[in-house]
Order: C-alpha cells, then structure tokens, then sequence
C-alpha cells in the first residue's frame, strides 16, 4: 500500500511539473514568434522535438495544431490536458492524504483550464502560477 501511494505521489508531481514545464515552453516560444521573420515562424516542430513526441505528431505543421497537439490533444501524453487527466486521477486516489490547500489549488488549475473565454496566453500564465502554488501547498 505504501509503494501505492508513494508512485501516485510520484506520478501526481511529475503531470504537475510537466503541465508548468509545458505552458513555459510554449509562451516563450510564442514570444519569440513575434521576433521571428513570418516564413519562417510556420516550422514549430522543433516544441514537439523537445517533448519528444515527434513521431506521433501526424497533422500538418502549422501554428495552430502544433499548439494543440501541445495543449488540447488527449492522445498526446506530453500535452497540458492529458497531463491535468492524469494528474487529476492521481490526486483522487490521495485526496485523503493530500492537505486540502493542495487540493484547492489543484482544482483552481483544473477549472482555469477548463474555461474556455480566456486567451490561451493568459491560460498558460495561470496555469504555471497555480501549479506552483500546488507544490507550496503540498511540499
């Protein structure tokens, strides 16, 4: 029971740092996309490259669905909403072990990801604030 708990703990913090790691990833790239020449700032593969899910990347390159495949695709174990499911799965399965400011601040990531009227800047930017106030509260 004890190597249980101890992987789910495990696992709940690497989805939460890969959710931060993951939006930091993608809004200094699109900062540099304002600096980048426009013919040159369509290849963005190289984000898919670093998290090394190059391979199971089969739509066009374009912008748009390099930032969802990045952000919104579920099949995608590398994007932020696959990585918010499992860690969501994760932090039920210790929600009697985790301190309930953990758990707030969990859910605050969960629903600010959910809503859909932001832009996605400012999603990101929440999203790393609120998974550092996850390791605040837990740690």
């Amino acid at each position: 029971m004890l190597s249980s708990i101890a992987e789910k703990t495990y696992w709940l913090s690497r989805y939460i740092e890969r959710i931060e790691n993951t939006s930091r990833l993608i809004n200094v790239n699109s900062d540099l996309l304002l600096d980048i020449p426009h013919d040159e700032s369509d290849d963005l593969k190289h984000l898919i490259q670093i998290t090394g899910h190059l391979k199971d990347f089969k739509k066009k390159n374009t912008k748009e669905n390099v930032f969802f495949f990045l952000i919104q695709d579920e099949k995608n174990p590398s994007s932020i909403k696959y990585s918010i499911e499992m860690a969501k799965m994760n932090s039920r399965y210790l929600l009697t072990m985790l301190p309930k400011s953990a758990w707030e601040q969990f859910n605050n990531l969960y629903t600010d990801f959910s809503s859909k009227n932001k832009s996605y800047n400012e999603d990101l930017y929440q999203i790393i604030r609120n998974s550092q106030r996850f390791f605040c509260n837990y740690f």
